[in-house]
């Protein structure tokens, strides 16, 4: 039984290099810059339903993107893919804690009324498809 070898070798040079793109919305959130806006010392005169608004619009992009990336990337993803630097399985976990980021700042910033801040998470986050 004769092997040929190119056919093996092409199939597996493509499954590598299949497997070390990372997907879009991934990178764009890898990218992204986490907006830390200092409230203003004079608040605007926002109004709460205008800050309440803003909030969630932003808690629910987090939300959908946070279950978008977990749904589609680890579903079969292993543990030790984690701690691999180099696999989407990393890539996607630095994605959500970016994401995590975004949450913690986005409930911040309702706290201290700081409107600009909500305006430049929702602004950021609008970048990611």
């Amino acid at each position: 039984m004769k092997i040929h070898i190119f056919p093996i070798l092409l199939s597996l040079s493509l499954l590598t290099a299949c497997s070390t793109h990372s997907p879009d919305t991934v990178q764009q959130l890898n990218a992204l810059t986490v907006p830390v806006i200092a409230p203003d010392t004079a608040p605007a005169q926002a109004g709460t339903a205008m800050l309440l608004s803003l909030h969630q619009q932003n808690k629910q992009k987090i939300s959908a993107l946070t279950t978008n990336l977990k749904q589609t990337y680890l579903q079969r993803s292993n543990r030790k893919d984690i701690f691999d630097t180099h696999s989407e399985t990393a890539r996607v976990y630095a994605a959500l804690t970016k994401l995590e980021q975004f949450g913690y700042l986005n409930d911040n910033y309702l706290t201290e009324k700081n409107v600009q801040g909500l305006q430049e998470i929702s602004k950021t986050l609008q970048s990611v498809s």
